[in-house]
């Protein structure tokens, strides 16, 4: 159960938005979305049948705050962009939204991917976040939270995937509003118009990486990636087969270490490290980590700089392909 005063609360925005609850329905804890690791969940029901969803807020970590989600989410709603929220109350740390899991798709068709692809368009475009999501930051306390024995396995991976996002991180010009947690459970399908729900981790960040996270997450196939990118990008304009590939395997390994830490330190197993070794084997293929490891690494950013290679080139993940 929820606290007496947090349920006042609650009550009393369901009430002022005209939100009956149906009387069989209690304010409990009673739901458990699949990918959530932060917040818990009630779900209701009101007189007319209408499901909501109420979350109550968990700790979100660093640079993450509530007050950020707060100011996106009126920037979401002044620029008519479409959200499932109908009150987020950033105070007594609760928000209520509708909820309709029969407009959730579990396949992706291919209008279906360019109306994706387009909204993620647009809110790249017309919106601007304040606050900076650190992918380095992230990864670099990720890694250090890991057990010793994780920490080993994946020494070798740290080290290249951190290389790799130095590719990223210098061409700024392609840092946009982000969403950063784009699971296929956050897109909605309603009234031909795509809804993009959750937005508790938006923040500034490359623009490969929603698209890129969207694609793992969802198990696109190469043929629908190609569809999502060539819908963004017709013209090749943001180079964004190449982030995209190279955002890949860095989102790969954080989704490894996400795992690893939600369930209780397990030791790595080597089919774990399978998606990873997919994705860099992609790099080397497509010549990009080849790029990397040139004189001039980042020919294709602007703002580009030498970086130092020695640990991609010393690194035993590599030393049986031909760079």
């Amino acid at each position: 159960m929820i606290n007496a005063l947090l349920e006042e609360k609650i009550k009393s925005s369901l009430n002022k938005h005209k939100i009956i609850l149906h009387p069989n329905i209690k304010l409990a804890i009673n739901y458990s979305p699949q990918y959530s690791q932060t917040n818990q969940f009630i779900k209701i029901m009101d007189i007319n049948q209408n499901d909501y969803l109420i979350r109550i807020n968990g700790k979100l970590w660093p640079p993450f705050t509530r007050k950020n989600e707060s100011n996106h989410l009126k920037q979401i709603e002044k620029f008519k962009m479409n959200s499932n929220v109908i009150v987020n109350d950033e105070k007594n740390g609760f928000q209520i939204c509708y909820f309709d899991n029969r407009n959730h798709n579990k396949t992706f068709s291919t209008q279906f991917l360019k109306k994706i692809a387009i909204t993620i368009k647009k809110y790249h475009s017309q919106l601007n976040f304040e606050n900076e999501y650190s992918v380095i930051e992230t990864m670099t306390r990720s890694f250090s939270s890991l057990s010793p024995v994780n920490k080993k396995t994946l020494s070798a991976y740290y080290n290249i995937i951190l290389n790799l996002y130095c590719a990223l991180a210098h061409d700024k010009d392609n840092f946009v509003a982000s969403h950063n947690d784009l699971l296929p459970t956050s897109v909605f399908l309603k009234q031909d118009k795509v809804i993009l729900v959750d937005w508790e981790y938006s923040g500034k960040a490359h623009r490969s990486y929603d698209l890129a996270f969207f694609s793992l997450k969802s198990g696109l196939t190469t043929s629908q990636e190609n569809i999502l990118i060539d819908t963004y990008d017709s013209y090749d304009y943001f180079n964004l087969k190449k982030s995209v590939l190279l955002m890949k395997p860095i989102i790969a390994f954080l989704l490894l270490m996400w795992n690893a830490l939600s369930k209780s330190q397990h030791p790595i197993s080597p089919d774990s490290l399978q998606s990873i070794n997919h994705h860099l084997k992609d790099v080397t293929v497509n010549q990009s980590l080849r790029t990397l490891l040139s004189p001039n690494p980042f020919p294709f950013f602007k703002g580009a700089r030498k970086k130092n290679n020695k640990i991609i080139r010393n690194s035993p993940m590599l030393a049986n392909q031909t760079l």
